[in-house]
């Protein structure tokens, strides 16, 4: 039988052992044990943080190349109903066929009086005109439900800007059209359709253009002699 004082020194002995394999800092009461438990939420918040930083970012969508989209009727001459003519206040109005071919590229330009994109770009495929006046025609065609609004617009430009556009009102020649250049979506608007210098479809291109876009257009239209 082990004697009283014998047996309160083991207790002690062992209450000594214990707090020494636990390492000279271990807390020793409620607070230290909070503390301990808050240090190690923070040091694990920080290695989360560290991980969420050296995550990459999402790499922006490469844009399709230029001209890249062909219609399934691609080579082919479409058959365009006769067009509306939208002319602003002093103008003179457009002939209601829709020239296409005569040894030129076209590029027709669908757009509309709600596009934002649509007539911000237009100033762009005026310069490319120019630039490209002997290989490139560009055609503004107006897919507006209500005309008002695109008359609105071109009544709105100086001088030098878009005052002329043809027009297909929503009835069935705008369907004949659209069926005719493969365009199944005005939502995504604008939208532009290239035909080269025979008339033929050549590529569709959906959304707005850009400036770094011209040399693959003078490539294009340069390969036409």
């Amino acid at each position: 039988m082990i004697a009283p004082f014998r047996l309160t020194h083991l207790v002690v002995a062992l209450g000594l052992l214990a707090s020494s394999a636990c390492g000279e800092d271990a807390p020793s009461s409620a607070n230290g044990d909070r503390s301990r438990s808050e240090s190690l939420t923070q040091s694990a918040g920080a290695s989360v943080a560290v991980v969420k930083s050296a995550a990459p970012s999402a790499a922006p969508r490469p844009r399709a190349p230029f001209c890249a989209n062909k219609p399934k009727n691609a080579g082919e001459k479409p058959s365009l109903p006769k067009a509306m003519s939208l002319v602003a206040n002093g103008e003179e109005a457009l002939e209601g066929t829709i020239p296409l071919g005569k040894g030129k590229w076209t590029w027709l330009n669908l757009w509309a009086g709600w596009c934002g994109p649509c007539k911000q770009e237009m100033p762009l495929l005026q310069r490319w005109e120019t630039q490209l006046k002997d290989k490139l025609r560009v055609v503004f065609l107006s897919v507006d439900d209500d005309e008002r609004l695109a008359l609105k617009f071109l009544n709105e430009q100086p001088a030098s800007g878009v005052r002329k556009s043809f027009h297909f009102p929503p009835n069935d020649d705008r369907k004949s059209a659209l069926e005719a250049l493969s365009i199944t979506n005005l939502s995504k608007l604008p939208t532009h359709v290239l035909l080269n210098p025979e008339g033929e479809l050549h590529c569709i291109i959906s959304g707005a253009i850009e400036e770094s876009d011209l040399p693959a257009l003078q490539k294009l239209v340069g390969s036409a002699g």
